[in-house]
Order: structure tokens, then sequence, then C-alpha cells
């Protein structure tokens, strides 16, 4: 059984002295199947044990449902020059993000049926990253340091915002949050390009705890391939389980989170190192995002043919990775210029 206890101290940041933060580790319970295609960008579980996966890439974007087994499949290909992001269910609906196009996506959970799509309100957040609820509230994040609450209640009006700082110092703030979970009381989130999740306190933003690893996964493209998807499963209220995924990865993780040790005195970077892309793995990148432009444009302009031979020729290796990632951003640019352009006449 996973141990959330109340804490009784706080976490110091660039070696800023506290005292009794308690650090966690993850222990493998179980492995279920995970979809190595799957951008995962949202991960959610509903009160009868089935996930809820929101994924990203233009052209490859959706939401998913399924059992631990894979099994009752069903999903939602959002449009392909949209980028999918966070999801959480709160009551009948599902809820899902984008990453720029400033939509919040609301889907019927019985039937995974689109219903429509509201805009982020004004004076908030530009991008979508992770969303969570507490059962009245959505709570988004952007990459940043900033936590957005929102009411559903009232079209998704603004609320306010806080920063996820040190409680010693609500001017030290921690950015690059990422996926958004309610665990408890507590509100978790991934620490973008590492292997650690921050327990944050939902009222204020400061940081209570962190969960370190070891890594659950090991990936050849390990800056892109990063975990994304924390859901906490309360369909057995007697016995509430943790599951963690990741974007790509080959399985979905039933974790225990185990207490290792209370320290006074840390340092984030150095306990959660976030990776920094290599050759490789900017090749794989550009792969991925070659990949789902050629999606995007080619369900929407049936004279990128041209465009879809350079995408599928790198695939195979055969294109140089500066000249796809030229023209990648180039045939992206103009796409949604003119998509734009069309929104407006």
């Amino acid at each position: 059984m996973m141990s959330i206890r109340p804490l009784l101290g706080i976490l110091a940041i660039m070696a800023t002295t506290v005292s009794c933060l308690e650090l966690s580790n993850f222990r493998v319970v179980a492995k279920f199947p995970h979809d190595t295609k799957s951008f995962t960008e949202g991960f959610a579980v509903d009160s009868d044990g089935l996930f809820y996966e929101g994924t990203g890439i233009w052209g490859k974007s959706g939401l998913r449902r399924y059992d631990k087994n894979s099994h009752n499949f069903a999903k939602y290909d959002m449009p392909p020059t949209v980028f999918g992001e966070g999801v959480c269910i709160l009551g009948d609906k599902v809820y899902q993000l984008t990453y720029q196009d400033r939509q919040i996506y609301v889907y019927d959970k019985k039937t995974l049926a689109y219903e429509s799509t509201i805009k982020y309100p004004d004076h908030s957040f530009v991008q979508g990253w992770g969303v969570a609820t507490n059962g009245k509230h959505l709570y988004v994040s952007d990459g940043s340091c900033k936590i957005y609450m929102l009411d559903p209640t009232k079209n998704f009006e603004y609320v306010h915002h806080f920063n996820a700082h040190l409680p010693a110092d609500r001017k030290q703030h921690i950015n690059s949050l990422n996926e958004l979970e309610f665990v408890g009381n507590e509100l978790w989130a991934i620490y973008y390009g590492s292997d650690c999740i921050l327990r944050l306190d939902p009222e204020n933003g400061a940081l209570i705890g962190v969960v370190t690893g070891p890594p659950l996964f090991t990936s050849p493209h390990p800056s892109v391939d990063v975990m994304n998807g924390i859901a906490w499963d309360t369909s057995d209220p007697t016995a509430p389980k943790l599951f963690i995924t990741g974007k790509n990865w080959p399985a979905i993780f039933h974790v225990d989170v185990v207490p290792t040790q209370t320290v006074g005195a840390i340092n984030l970077e150095q306990l959660c190192p976030r990776r920094a892309m290599d050759d490789a793995a900017q090749k794989y990148w550009t792969q991925l995002q070659a990949e789902g432009a050629a999606a995007a444009i080619s369900q929407s302009s049936p004279s990128s043919g041209s465009y879809i031979n350079l995408a599928e020729s790198h695939t195979n290796g055969a294109v140089n990775t500066e000249k796809l990632a030229h023209s990648v951003g180039q045939k992206i640019d103009d796409f949604l210029l003119r998509r734009n352009k069309q929104k407006k006449l």
C-alpha cells in the first residue's frame, strides 16, 4: 500500500537548509501493456478502473480509453492540426487540453463522444500541459511554475493561479511542471524531463515532497520518451493504486511509493536531473515531428505528396536531420498560417 503521510517539513532547492523532508522511491508491483506508439501527454483512471490517455503529436493526437490489459479499447482522433495534451475526468465528462490551440476538448465519459471545445480563459495560460481535478476545479500547468485554477461550472472561468515554490521562500519558484494528478489531498506534478514527481500543496503550491525513482523505464531516447503519466486509481477505496507511464513506453507500471529518508538540505537539479537532447534524440524527435506533420498535412492538403515522401524517406534514414527539421518547421508554419487565415474569413 502506498504511503501518503502528513509531512512535517519542506524542501529546499539549491542547498537551502530545511528539516524533515521525506524522499521516496518507486517500487514496482505489476506491469501492464502500453502502446509504444502512444506519445502520452495525459493519464487518468475512472471509478471503474478504466484508463483514459491523452496523446500528442500533430496528426496523431487523441483520447484513448482501455482497461489494464488494453482490452475494451475506444478512441477519439483529434483534428490533425491539433496537438493533444493532459486529460482529467470530472463527473460524466472527460476534459483534454491542447498544446497551442488554446482550447479544452470536452467528451462524454460513457461514450467517448466529442461534445465541444471551450476556449482557454483570457488572461491565463497560453499553452496547455497537464490538468487534474480535485472534484470541483481544474488545475492546469503550462510548463512553467504556474498552476491555474478553472471553474468548469462557469464555462471554465479563471479562478486564480499560484506558483510552485519553496515554502520557506515563495520567490524560489519551481519551473517545468508537466503532467498533474491529485493523489489523496496532494497535487502531484511530473518534473519535466526527469524521473521525479513533485508533491505540492494544492492550496498554495508549496513543495512538500519528492518521489525520485529509480527510473521505471530506460529508453533509447530518454530525453524524448519521458515519464508523462500519473493515474491515481480509487475504484477500490480500500486499496487505492498508483499507475505510471510515459511517452512511447512499453508498459504501465503499478507502483508503491516507499519513503527512503528524511533530509535537511537538498539540490533539486542534482536530485532530479533533466535530460538534454543528444544528436540521436534530436533526430528521433525530428522524425516524430515529421511523421506527425506529414499526417496532418496529408489529411488537410492533398497537394503535400512531396513532403510526405520526404518524411517517409527520413524514417528510413535517407534524409539529413537538419534539412528535414527545417522542412518540418517551415511546412508546419505555412500550414498553420493558412489555417488561421481561413478561420478569419
